[in-house]
């Protein structure tokens, strides 16, 4: 069990394990840790270890706790498991993420339409950022990112929960959206795309 703060489904250098999380077999499928379905939780070392299993497909779930939810798998499924005699599996990761993404464009609002037409393109170099506090302004602890060729971003806000989505216009004036801002209250694991600026 790991801890994917990027929430790209890959474990990356840097990233923890988790101990304390219940794995466990869901043997009627119903998504959901019943009384009589085997279960155990991480060690300290993120590990889990199912013994005694017959050959077999097997179900296996996690029920993430701690603010925590599920990137690996894709949220909330399970992983197949096919165990044959006298086989050990140790392929069987999970990832978990308090994080949440945002991802969108800052674009050059030419004719101030608050919208982005094929003849405008995007704007490298601008920080989008995460105001937590909502003052209007990017704070030093406050998440940041700058936009690649294209004006593209993704913005990781860790943890996810209330936000405000900025951007320093520096001399330039936001056009897009509506107030300059997009408001989010983000869940842990959340992907939210398409938040686009436009500056002027």
């Amino acid at each position: 069990m790991f801890d994917d703060q990027n929430l790209d489904t890959m474990r990356n250098s840097g990233e923890g394990t988790l101990a304390n999380q219940v794995v466990y077999i869901d043997s009627n499928n119903n998504g959901r840790l019943d009384a009589n379905e085997r279960r155990l939780k991480t060690g300290s070392n993120g590990r889990y270890t199912f013994t005694g299993l017959k050959p077999g497909t097997y179900l296996v779930r996690v029920v993430p706790t701690g603010g925590y939810d599920q990137t690996k798998p894709v949220k909330h499924a399970a992983q197949v498991v096919k165990v044959a005699k006298g086989q050990q599996r140790s392929d069987v990761d999970f990832g978990l993420t308090r994080n949440a993404l945002v991802k969108g464009t800052v674009f050059f609002d030419a004719n101030r339409n608050h919208l982005r037409d094929r003849s405008e393109g995007g704007l490298s170099g601008v920080t989008v950022y995460a105001d937590v506090n909502g003052n209007g302004k990017l704070d030093s602890n406050e998440a940041r990112t700058l936009t690649i060729a294209g004006g593209t971003y993704t913005l990781l806000v860790a943890p996810a929960g209330k936000v405000q989505i900025r951007v320093v216009p520096g001399s330039r004036t936001v056009t897009a959206p509506t107030g300059g801002l997009y408001s989010h209250t983000l869940k842990a694991g959340q992907i939210v795309s398409g938040r686009n600026f436009g500056l002027r």
